[in-house]
């Protein structure tokens, strides 16, 4: 399909699904080639991915487009580091690693090149047996650790059939731009991701996080009742304490603190100062209207 496509409309975004299909590969085994049109970038993301570099831009994700600032892709390449029982042995590393680059990037829906990759990526998994290899991956860990979280060829099939009709092809989509357009804002009706799994500004810089990390995952993270408890006992959900210090990591304790209605207090109706550092404020996720809301248990 890429050759099919290279130097039209969507040849940019059908170079970064090359490499971004060449990184998992290589991830999975490194005497895999990558293609000469992405060889470099390629190196690029594994290079950051093997020094664990944490929080940077994107070299293939960013590809055509801007390269730094609020509106580039950024990730978090410390997520990389094998853990538990994948740290065990090579092939579990491997694995792992490419995992996490298939449920981690994200071709975000507020880019159209990364809508458009997005689409050749959904178009690609509805021929031949694509999607049923697909289907061997992701029924299984649907199966053991729940669906995923963030949108995927599902969903965007799904719109396409909307807007396009069944069995619109490649030639179909890029010939009419007034489909085009309705697609894209169409997609302002999916869902967003309950729980956030990459880097973003901060909020005076953007403002709409679901917005922001609302896009397409080819294999995307599942949905777990702690990490959505403990991200909205964290900043941005949570702003700063009195002394003006940022929670920026939970504790094991947020769990069992969210899922009570009191708290320990003192006469005066404070909470005990813990052993640990600094006071914060202790909050509950409740659900109002189907969405999980943070609320503070400190009434006065």
């Amino acid at each position: 399909m890429f050759f099919a496509i290279t130097g039209r409309k969507l040849g940019n975004a059908a170079e970064r699904n090359l490499g971004f299909f060449a990184v998992a590969a290589k991830l999975l085994d490194p005497q895999a080639s990558a293609p000469d049109v992405v060889e470099d970038v390629v190196a690029e993301e594994l290079a950051l991915i093997e020094e664990n570099a944490g929080i940077q831009y994107s070299p293939l994700m960013n590809m055509g487009q801007t390269s730094e600032g609020a509106e580039a892709f950024m990730e978090d390449y410390s997520q990389y580091i094998p853990r538990g029982h994948y740290a065990e042995n090579e092939q579990l590393q491997r694995y792992f690693k490419a995992m996490m680059w298939c449920g981690r990037m994200t071709f975000r829906l507020s880019s159209e090149d990364e809508t458009k990759s997005a689409i050749l990526i959904t178009l690609a998994l509805e021929q031949d047996k694509n999607q049923k290899m697909w289907d061997k991956i992701y029924q299984p860990t649907n199966f053991f650790v729940g669906k995923s979280d963030d949108l995927s060829y599902m969903e965007c099939g799904e719109l396409l059939k909307k807007v396009h009709g069944s069995g619109a092809g490649l030639k179909d989509i890029t010939s009419d731009i007034g489909k085009w357009k309705e697609f894209m804002k169409e997609t302002a009706n999916l869902d967003p991701p309950a729980i956030n799994s990459m880097p973003i500004f901060e909020e005076e810089i953007q403002p709409d996080r679901e917005q922001e990390i609302k896009g397409f995952r080819f294999m995307g993270q599942r949905f777990t009742l702690d990490a959505a408890i403990f991200q909205r006992l964290v900043y941005r959900d949570v702003g700063k304490n009195s002394r003006g210090a940022r929670r920026m990591l939970p504790r094991a304790l947020d769990i069992p603190a969210a899922l009570v209605a009191d708290v320990v207090t003192d006469p005066n109706g404070q909470v005990l100062e813990e052993t640990t550092g600094p006071i914060f404020p202790i909050y509950v996720v409740v659900q109002v209207d189907g969405k999980l809301k943070t609320t503070s248990l400190l009434l006065g």
